[in-house]
């Protein structure tokens, strides 16, 4: 069936890689490093080289694009389906690519435009389009609101998409008025609304179909499960704990030891590299409080620790090794690098700048 829609395939392909065309054409007036995220408050906090910001998010995007259009059309049911309904599965990531990579040059060559009030936009308008489409979405597997009681009886599918195609287009008008708010609620104003939106989507289908009954109707039919279908469940469940729990574990262990031998200290950290320092090397040590410490170009980052390779606007480039909560560090500069170390309280980055101190003089 996609052989049917080759020039959509095509246009929407060039779409989502014309934003990388446009990186390649202003390559010479790019800076080596680009503001590719920024956190809740609107402050840039992650930089990207220039080759990754140009090229990976357009190449992703379109790996994404192609997925998602051959899963949508291995479904028989897609046969029949709505040409209005396609149309939002050929454009989304177009959509998507050229919003999100016009961001980033907007904030590179705009500098009083302030790019993040423009994430509630692009939300916004995305679930008002969705919600207005959602109603001519014909009964499928991959494409709209799949619950069992969806999937399982169509007057149950057509009745949730008309009703729930309302709730994505005002809760997309009530997205794009959060720009009126300060940057630093707009994004969790627009992901409670989000959630708000999904829990009234779920609960509409499970009401209807207990309407439905109530009315003597019994729209889903409980077939057997095998005990090959229950095992597939159980590992599936078990796979989505252990993983979860990996995350967490992840984002909130972690530690950072620093050995000192005769000639050289070293730095252990879990989730990166190890770092050895020779004492001779090092030319000034300097303790720092209320450091900035700017934006990541790689690394490991979590709730407990920062690390890896950063970035900002006294040092330029430098290394981190640091814990998360804690912005006193030592700075240690060696053969034109900078390496900054913290530890986990203030009390213990104290410690570490007499100790550093000592051993390189």
């Amino acid at each position: 069936m996609i052989r049917k829609h080759k020039g959509k395939l095509i246009l929407s392909s060039l779409l989502i890689l014309l934003p990388m065309l446009v990186g390649l054409l202003l390559w010479d007036r790019l800076p080596d490093y680009m503001t590719t995220h920024w956190g809740l408050d609107g402050t840039p906090d992650g930089v990207s080289t220039k080759w990754r910001a140009v090229l990976f998010l357009p190449l992703l995007l379109l790996l994404f694009h192609w997925i998602a259009l051959f899963i949508t059309f291995r479904d028989p049911k897609m046969q029949d389906q709505s040409p209005k309904a396609l149309r939002l599965v050929f454009w989304m990531f177009p959509f998507i690519s050229l919003f999100v990579n016009g961001i980033l040059y907007a904030a590179l060559f705009a500098a009083d435009l302030q790019s993040y009030s423009l994430v509630p936009l692009c939300l916004g308008l995305a679930m008002a389009i969705i919600g207005n489409y959602l109603p001519k979405v014909k009964q499928n597997s991959y494409l709209g609101i799949k619950t069992k009681w969806t999937l399982n009886n169509e007057e149950n599918w057509n009745a949730t998409h008309r009703f729930c195609g309302k709730v994505w287009f005002f809760t997309g008008l009530l997205i794009l008025l959060g720009i009126l708010l300060p940057v630093k609620w707009m994004l969790p104003y627009s992901l409670v609304l989000v959630a708000i939106m999904c829990v009234i989507t779920l609960l509409y289908s499970y009401l209807y179909y207990r309407k439905q009954l109530a009315a003597g109707a019994a729209p889903i039919s409980k077939t057997p499960v095998t005990g090959k279908k229950k095992l597939t469940m159980v590992l599936t469940g078990l796979l989505v704990a252990v993983l979860a729990a990996l995350l967490i574990y992840l984002m909130f262990s972690g530690e950072i030891q620093v050995r000192f031998g005769e000639q050289s200290f070293t730095i252990e950290a879990d989730y990166w590299e190890d770092l050895t320092v020779d004492y001779a090397a090092v030319e000034e040590v300097r303790y720092v409080e209320d450091f900035d410490f700017g934006q990541r170009i790689g690394g490991f980052s979590s709730g407990r620790l920062d690390l890896g390779s950063y970035m900002n606007d006294e040092f330029g480039r430098y290394t981190l090794y640091a814990y998360h909560r804690c912005d006193t560090v030592v700075i240690l500069k060696s053969q034109g690098k900078v390496l900054a170390l913290g530890g986990e309280t203030i009390d213990d980055t104290i410690r570490l700048y007499e100790t550093l101190e000592e051993v390189t003089q």
